[in-house]
């Protein structure tokens, strides 16, 4: 016991020490951990002789990692996404296995069953890896992003059932006898689904009526390995009755909180799988192999990049993001890693093409960060090089002829934005056409009515046919640069004055939107910044316009400080640039509420004038010196800009001190 805790407190040490330059290098945790176990395993430094304890510590993490992903699965989203779910993930999963057999000719297999498990591993690929990319960059809600999140569940599942029959498939003879204690686990299996998804919420829901949420932990973990145990004790895996407790919780109000509960444990217990992955790496046979893998571990990427962009060609994706996905999931993902021990537990490989196979693995998951960092590159380079005619053809029912629109505006992209511009244009009346790449959001839409194209927005052919010519403004939609950029510069060599209001997910896309031609960026990262600020000044200030205008301010700087040489000019800073016309509501709360003009003396303290003043149900009048302002005023102000700011910053820090002595006196 003594040196277990010994080895578990070097695998943590040495795995911070190679996550560290890891980070650096943007590979990803799980190849730290690997590298850990290679380092400190029997064939590197042989600190670590004996692993079955380290192995024992991983499988708790993979059957903890197949409860949360069973929790995480939502059988809602996986019908939603059913085109590249169901066909994408099944053509892609199928051919990427066929076409990966003949290669087996070449090593020694003498079990059909064990070279087609094989395949079948390297056809899956990560999902850890991709997702976490995805998300770190911002390309998770993509249309390609989702794609490839669509494909990944249907991978996860595939990789679930292959736990379930690789240990019948492989030792064992396959016989009538076999086949029917499969099909009879398979019903059984289907039973106990059904089963678990109707009682084990009803069962939570009663337990933590009556007990702390604390209790939640404790209960999720009994499920999980109780269902796990019933199911290895009728001869099937303990992590596929992990998976059918998780899929039970999936759908129920239990789902998130369960999986902020059991995360931090199923990270903790996986990395010990990799690490003892690592350990049984031969670091010898890899130095000597090096060469040989990283060819066969291209080869095999090519394959897999190759085949899936095929599909999604097939089911009508636009090549440059059926290429991006392609790219995205072409590695051989950490499901690989536990099917090889399990087809190495029952088929026993040979060393030497176990650690093979591993290598390879191990290799296409350092490579995928390197390709991901590439893809803005790729896509240069594709919408330079590949044409047009390349893309899938437009949808049947959509017209040869350019569509007779006249300052109209093209939104491109249809998501929650797109969506909020066109009934923003439908509400004021101004003509629009959408274009957007996702085939199926396109069908549903035109069945709608809604005047909407198909296709990818860098084509200057769907451009024209767009009507940019014609076109008032273009408004790029989404948040990914990469692809704004190559939208800009189509656009720009058929219409150069035309303006293009672009989207950026960060503050440091900015420059480059703007350096290819758009006229204005609007940034997810500093609107929220700008209105989560603004709406806590809005408590203090109540909607009084100082509140409005130093919120603009406030919006101004902050693009000033993000973008200096490219800062958007605010509607409120186009005036005349000596003097301003500024409008102030008079709230309740306001310090000049019950205050005449002669007490203000606005003239000699600021060196502003109050021209008009209106009150409800009246129109503008010219006020006299002994006028009391009151709530629901609007006084009109003319000044300097710089007089009239001031101004509005010292009822800003009045107000302020009001409310912080009202709230002193209160207590």
């Amino acid at each position: 016991m003594e040196r277990l805790f010994i080895d578990i407190a070097l695998i943590w040490v040495v795995s911070i020490l190679i996550m560290l330059p890891f980070a650096r290098l943007k590979f990803h945790p799980i190849l730290a951990f690997i590298a850990a176990g290679m380092l400190i395993g029997p064939y590197g430094l042989k600190i670590i002789t004996h692993a079955e304890n380290i192995k024992i510590l991983g499988e708790i993490g993979i059957v903890l990692l197949l409860f949360t992903i069973g929790i995480e699965f939502s059988l809602k989203t996986f019908w939603r996404m059913r085109r590249f779910t169901l066909m994408g993930g099944l053509l892609q999963w199928g051919f990427s296995t066929l076409a990966l057999l003949p290669v087996l000719y070449f090593f020694p297999i003498s079990n059909p069953f064990t070279g087609i498990a094989i395949t079948a591993a390297f056809a899956l690929s990560s999902t850890a890896l991709v997702l976490n990319l995805l998300q770190s960059q911002g390309m998770l809600t993509t249309f390609y992003g989702r794609i490839a999140t669509g494909i990944l569940i249907f991978q996860d599942l595939v990789a679930v059932a292959l736990m379930f029959l690789l240990p019948t498939l492989l030792s064992a003879r396959v016989s009538t006898t076999t086949l029917l204690t499969l099909g009879q686990s398979l019903v059984f299996l289907i039973g106990l689904m059904l089963v678990s998804i109707k009682v084990i919420p009803w069962l939570l829901h009663k337990v933590l009526q009556h007990t702390s949420r604390e209790t939640l932990l404790l209960l999720l973990i009994t499920l999980c390995f109780g269902i796990g145990w019933f199911t290895h004790a009728i001869g099937l895996s303990l992590a596929l009755g992990a998976f059918v407790a998780g899929l039970s919780i999936s759908e129920s109000d239990f789902n998130i909180e369960a999986i902020g509960h059991l995360s931090p444990f199923h990270s903790v217990f996986a990395n010990f799988f990799f690490v003892s992955v690592g350990l049984a790496i031969d670091l010898h046979f890899l130095v000597d192999h090096l060469l040989t893998i990283a060819a066969a571990t291209l080869i095999l990427m090519l394959i897999k990049a190759g085949i899936l962009t095929g599909v999604l060609l097939f089911l009508k994706v636009p090549i440059r993001f059926a290429a991006l996905v392609g790219i995205l999931l072409a590695q051989v993902g950490e499901f690989s890693l536990v099917l090889l021990e399990s087809i190495q537990t029952a088929a026993t490989l040979p060393a030497t093409l176990h650690n093979f196979l591993i290598s390879i693995v191990i290799f296409s998951m350092i490579l995928t960060p390197f390709l991901a960092t590439a893809l803005p590159a790729i896509e240069r380079w594709m919408q330079r090089w590949v044409q047009p005619d390349l893309a899938p053809a437009p949808l049947e029912d959509q017209e040869e002829q350019p569509l007779e629109l006249q300052n109209h505006i093209i939104i491109v992209g249809f998501g929650i934005v797109g969506r909020a511009v066109a009934q923003a244009a439908i509400t004021a009346k101004i003509p629009y056409l959408v274009i957007e790449a996702n085939y199926t959001t396109v069908q549903q839409e035109k069945q709608k009515g809604t005047n909407i194209l198909f296709g990818d927005a860098s084509n200057i052919h769907l451009l024209e046919k767009a009507g940019l010519s014609r076109a008032r403004i273009i408004a790029l939609t989404f948040p990914q640069a990469t692809d704004a950029v190559t939208i800009i510069r189509s656009v720009r060599k058929l219409h150069p004055d035309i303006p293009i209001i672009a989207r950026s997910l960060f503050a440091s896309q900015m420059t480059l939107l703007y350096s290819a031609g758009a006229t204005e960026v609007i940034c997810d990262e500093l609107e929220t910044g700008t209105t989560m600020f603004s709406q806590i000044l809005k408590a203090y200030l109540l909607e009084d316009s100082g509140f409005l205008q130093f919120r603009e301010q406030l919006r101004q700087a902050t693009y000033q400080q993000a973008a200096p040489s490219v800062a958007p000019v605010s509607p409120a800073a186009i005036s005349s640039p000596d003097m301003s016309l500024h409008t102030l509501n008079i709230t309740s709360e306001s310090p000049l509420a019950g205050k005449t003009l002669q007490e203000l003396d606005l003239s000699k303290q600021f060196g502003i004038l109050a021209v008009g003043i209106a009150r409800p149900n009246h129109p503008y009048t010219i006020p006299s010196a002994d006028t009391a302002l009151q709530p629901g005023d609007q006084l009109l102000l003319v000044g300097p800009r710089e007089k009239i700011r001031t101004f509005l910053q010292q009822m800003l820090i009045d107000t302020i001190q009001s409310h912080q002595q009202d709230r002193d006196q209160s207590l």
